[in-house]
C-alpha cells in the first residue's frame, strides 16, 4: 500500500465544524476531501492526497481553479 504523502490543503481551520463544512463543499465540487488531521493547532482540509510530489503538483493545479491559495503539504 502507497502512503498518500502529499496533500493538497484548500484551508486550515481553528473550529472542526468549519473544517467539516469545508470538506463537504469540496466533495460537492468533485473532489476527494477530507480533514488529514491538525497542523499548529488547526484542522487541515485536503482537496485529494497523493503518493508523489509529481501528482500533487497535477492535482494542485487543479485545486488552483477553485482556490488560488491551495498549497502542498508533505508529511
Amino acid at each position: 500500500v502507497q502512503s498518500l504523502r502529499f496533500h493538497v490543503i484548500g484551508g486550515c481551520f481553528a473550529e472542526k465544524e468549519n473544517a467539516e463544512n469545508f470538506v463537504q463543499e469540496l466533495v460537492a465540487a468533485g473532489y476527494n476531501a477530507s480533514i488529514i488531521g491538525k497542523r499548529k493547532g488547526l484542522f487541515a482540509v485536503s482537496y485529494s492526497s497523493f503518493a508523489s510530489r509529481k501528482e500533487a503538483v497535477e492535482g494542485l493545479a487543479l485545486a488552483k481553479n477553485h482556490n488560488s491559495k491551495a498549497w502542498i503539504l508533505n508529511q
